[in-house]
């Protein structure tokens, strides 16, 4: 028989009748029992208890306690089986249908559940609610469902756990509109629950789970519980015909979240919130706000961690095709992580995970981690078009590590940026990086950019204990740019300026590119340029007519090696600065920092570095240079202690027209430059090698050393000037290295100043390279620039004058081949050498010589010393191999001139000023004035025309002279032979065949 509850009364059981009747050919009366026991309603509500009415294919429900625009239904059991049609009467005025279920069991709805009207329909059961494959709704308001134990509405509590009849609240202040009590059962969606377009649908419960589909077109997807889980399961608000609607995920516990569509092709995108206040949130597809007028935000928010491993997109844009139309505003994304944020792309093949908030005005993009954030295959896109205004991309962790993640569409994405940029005439947004401890990017990029029309690219900001950055061997970035590391540019079709880039980290920054060992090969800017778009580090670039943004360092050790670079440059506009401070910097390999501009750029930025040590081996370059018209940048250094070791380089130069700069150099404590490579001298220079001249290169120090190939050098190549050697310090020590201010060009050489408060130590071979070619004149037509290896020189080898070398200093000692030499082996004059020692000079087996091979006159030799001593065939020499007139000799030496002790091979000491046999020039002169004057074992004084020129004339002046084996002579092969002039003013001595000839 049937089972009917007696509280269908009589217009119930007459439909229910009337339903038996009409259905009966086809339904068996047991199959009709097992279905109606789905629905049973409870006795809690007395008079006013629920009717449950069958109908063709299901259940209607009416009765029910109404309050006010409320009814209130209450069952002991509710469930709807697959195929089964439930729904629930709309009386007049009613805008709220409540629905509870009392009994112990959980609800299953695996059919169809509606109402007949326009209310709002609300289903409460603390035991649990689950949606099968097959539950729909047929809704016209907005549903609820909801494993919770009461809600309060119109100021009504419905308890679904207390079998009270729903009224007013007296004593509990409620805020207008629904509030739900405690969570508790499971509820669980694996269907497709849809509601009209801008209404609302509610999922609450203990754990809420959604395996199906739900969608609210234009409304709002709550779900909310202890926990939820929506992975395998999709939201959507999407409205293509208005605003989208938001969706909101709140749980206590821990969040995992599927796709969640909030998109409007039409209007405004929704907002979509995801928060777990005492858990951690995982992302396991997409998250999309898009909007044409406005897109949604994004926020996502846990106490523990966050894992996101898709999407999450707030453009303001269309899509057609592959192109995006940026139309609006887009929308923030926020993500805040009381642990762990980690992005991950759901594809590591493809790598399409991104986070991107670009439009007309893009949306700023925060991601804050209490503990580390790691991003792997992943890009963060915060883009602007036309002539909006781009927001902010800002980071706060602990710690920050990404990996091989890139930006832009892109076949392959290997790299991570956080890009700011597609800038027409917008307002580029700055990136801002606010890390605790350790900042790491592997195979990746944080980038600002400048992309098209007039405006200025963002700046980019990084604040951290640490910063690593390095670059895979064989790895290929996928960008047209290939930067890894930090970049900030403004690229070809903009005319706006990159923005600045500034690194302040507490620790260390180290910097490791993909070419690792010693440089091999000489490298220039354009070399060094090349590197650092290849390469890890940090760049700051101005390709279109802009111009690039500074770069500013600081921390407590810098370290570079392998390729990896910091540079700024230019390819029409103006370089940016560089300022790196720090206490350490250790560079070693093919690493570079560098200013530079390339192919018709302006002027290249200025680079100025302070620290306590500077550290250059194997190769590591520090330069700024102009590749164009325009002047290279100042480079400035201030430390206490700089090493450039094994083919390091620390230089400013220029390669075209413009200028280069001036490199100032100031060292407390020491400066070493020691050694070669395979591909060059360890130095530092200023160099042309083209139209444009030497900067000016200053020295201050207490210690110099100059050793084993190293050199100091502004020598010219090119056409432009050369530039001066100023050098201040204590102590210099200049051993198998070089000093040298030549030049090969029409411009006359720079000249080279010395000033050591305590010594001056000259020590090498470049007496002994030269001697055979100085000193046996038929070899001087092979002699070239190249021949002045070692010593302080300035050589003239074109039509330019040679510069002059001045030193002062106490003591100065030139000993085993050491060279001192101004020499013009073209059309212009030689340079003077002016050496003051206060105390002594000491010449041993060295040289000191000014020369001349062609028709300009040499240089004059200026010596003021209290004691001079040339010993080992040491040798103060003005020569002439050609037409040009020898240059004078003068020595001062307030108490004693000894020469003494030829060479094993017969070289005598002595000072000369020589006409040689291939030379038509006259003799320079020799005038000497001192205390004791002794000349001994072969040493001589000489003034000779052995060519067809005129010898000079000797004039001495002294209390003592006395020769043991030693000679003065003014002799000439052709020409007239000079006077020899003494002045004595005690005693004359000659012993052994010594010999005053003239």
């Amino acid at each position: 028989m049937l089972n009917l509850p007696i509280c269908l009364g009589w217009k119930g059981l007459k439909y229910a009748l009337v339903g038996l009747l009409s259905i009966a050919p086809i339904i068996t009366v047991p199959t009709f029992s097992r279905a109606w026991a789905q629905v049973i309603p409870d006795t809690s509500l007395g008079n006013e208890a629920s009717t449950v009415i069958p109908t063709v294919g299901g259940l209607r429900l009416d009765g029910g306690a109404v309050r006010g625009t409320g009814v209130f239904h209450s069952f002991s059991e509710f469930n709807v089986d697959p195929g089964q049609q439930v729904y629930f009467a709309n009386p007049a005025g009613i805008a709220n249908i409540l629905t509870r279920v009392m009994g112990n069991a959980p609800s299953a709805i695996d059919g169809t559940l509606g109402v007949e009207g326009l209310a709002n329909l609300f289903l409460l059961n603390p035991n649990g609610i689950v949606f099968g494959d097959n539950a729909q709704l047929d809704v016209a308001g907005s549903f609820t469902a909801a494993s919770i134990d009461s809600l309060w509405v119109d100021g009504y509590e419905f308890s679904a756990v207390q079998p009270d009849v729903p009224s007013p609240l007296l004593t509990v202040n409620v805020s207008p509109g629904i509030q739900y009590g405690t969570n508790t059962g499971l509820l669980e969606n694996r269907g497709t629950l849809a509601v009209n377009p801008q209404q609302n649908l509610t999922l609450r419960g203990g754990t809420v789970r959604n395996l199906g589909t739900l969608s609210a077109p234009g409304g709002q997807v709550e779900l909310s519980g202890t926990g939820i889980d929506t992975a395998g399961g999709t939201v959507i608000t999407t409205d293509n015909n208005g605003d989208s609607g938001d969706i909101t995920l709140t749980a206590l516990g821990d969040i995992t979240v599927g796709l969640l569509d909030s998109r409007s092709t039409a209007n405004n995108g929704g907002n979509i919130t995801v928060t777990s206040p005492a858990g951690s949130v995982a992302t396991t597809d997409n998250l999309l706000s898009d909007g044409n007028a406005e897109a949604g935000d994004i926020t996502i928010t846990a106490a523990e961690n966050i894992f996101v491993n898709g999407k999450i997109v707030t453009d303001s844009s269309i899509t057609s095709g592959q192109v995006a139309d940026f139309s609006g505003v887009a929308g923030d994304v926020t993500l805040i992580a009381g642990g762990d944020l980690d992005l991950r792309s759901p594809d590591p093949v493809s790598r399409i995970g991104d986070i991107s908030a670009g439009g007309l005005q893009s949306g700023q993009i925060t991601l804050t981690s209490g503990g580390a954030l790691n991003a792997d295959n992943y890009r963060i896109v915060n883009r602007i078009a036309g002539e909006g205004v781009g927001a902010d991309i800002r980071i706060t962790a602990q710690s920050l590590n990404l990996k091989e993640t890139s930006v832009g569409v892109l076949t392959r994405d290997e790299s991570l940026a956080l890009f700011l940029g597609f800038v027409q005439n917008a307002q580029g947004g700055n990136a801002v990086v606010d890390v605790a401890e350790d900042i790491v990017l592997n195979n990746s990029l944080i980038f600002s950019t400048a992309d098209f029309g007039t405006a200025d690219g963002g700046d980019v900001s990084l604040n951290a204990r640490s910063l690593t950055i390095g670059r895979t061997a064989g790895f290929d970035f996928p960008f047209a740019s290939d930067i890894y590391g930090i970049a900030s540019t403004a690229d070809f079709e903009s005319a706006g300026n990159g923005g600045d880039i500034r690194v302040n980290v507490t620790e260390s920054i180290d910097l490791v590119g993909s070419l690792p060992g010693p440089s091999t090969i000489p490298l220039d800017a354009a070399d060094f340029l090349q590197l650092s778009r290849a390469s890890a580090g940090i760049v700051s670039a101005a390709i279109g007519s802009g111009d690039a943004g500074t770069i500013t360092l600081s921390a407590k050790q810098l370290t570079m090696s392998a390729g990896a670079a910091v540079s700024s440059f230019a390819v029409l506009g103006n370089g940016g600065d560089i300022a790196i401070v720090v206490d350490d910097i250790d560079m070693d390999g093919i690493a570079g920092i560098l200013t530079t501009t390339n192919f018709f750029g302006q002027d290249a930025g200025n680079l100025e570095i302070q620290a306590e040590d500077v550290t250059l081996t194997d190769g590591a370059t520090v330069l700024t240079s102009s590749i164009s018209p325009g002047d290279a940048g100042d480079l400035t250094l201030n430390t206490q202690r700089l090493s450039i070791q094994t083919g390091s380089l620390l230089a400013s130069n220029t390669l075209n027209s413009g200028d280069g700069g001036s490199l100032s150099i100031q060292a407390e404590e020491e400066i070493e430059v020691i050694g070669t490579s395979v591909a060059r001298r360890s130095g530092i220079a200023t160099n042309s090698t083209a139209a444009g001249d030497s900067g000016p290169l200053s020295i201050i120090t207490r210690r110099l050393s100059v050793s084993d190939g190293g050199e100091i050098t502004t020598a010219t190549s090119g056409s432009g000037a050369g530039a001066n050697i100023d050098i201040t310090t204590g102590l210099l020590l200049l051993n198998n290295g070089q000093i040298n201010a030549s030049t090969t060009t029409a411009n006359d050489g720079g000249n080279i100043r010395i000033r050591a408060d305590e010594s001056v130590e000259l020590v090498g071979n470049g007496f002994n390279v030269l001697d055979e070619t100085i000193i046996r004149p038929a070899l001087n037509q092979s002699l070239t620039v190249d021949n002045f290896t070692q010593g302080v020189l300035t050589v003239a080898a074109g039509d330019g004058a040679a510069g002059n070398v001045a030193i002062e200093t106490p003591e100065l000692t030139a000993r085993e081949g050491a060279l001192v030499a101004t020499t013009t082996l073209g059309s212009g004059a030689g340079g003077n050498i002016d050496i003051t020692a206060t105390n002594d000079l000491q010449i041993d087996g060295s040289l000191l010589a000014t020369g001349s091979f062609t028709t300009a006159p040499s240089g004059n030799i200026n010596l003021q010393t209290q004691r001079l001593r040339a010993s080992g065939g040491a040798q103060a020499i003005t020569t002439t191999f050609g037409a040009g007139q020898a240059g004078d000799l003068t020595v001062v030496a307030t108490e004693s001139v000894d020469l003494i002790d030829p060479t094993d091979t017969g070289i005598a000491s002595g000072l000369l000023a020589s006409s040689f046999e291939t030379a038509t020039g006259t003799g320079g002169n020799i005038q000497v004035t001192t205390g004791d004057f002794r000349i001994i074992d072969g040493a001589t004084v000489t003034v000779s025309g052995e060519g067809e020129g005129d010898a000079g004339n000797i004039g001495i002046g002294a209390r003592l002279l006395s020769l043991d084996r030693g000679n003065i002579t003014a002799t000439s092969a052709s020409g007239e032979g000079g006077n020899i002039v003494l002045q004595i003013d005690d005693v004359l001595v000659l012993r052994n065949n010594s010999l005053i000839l003239s």
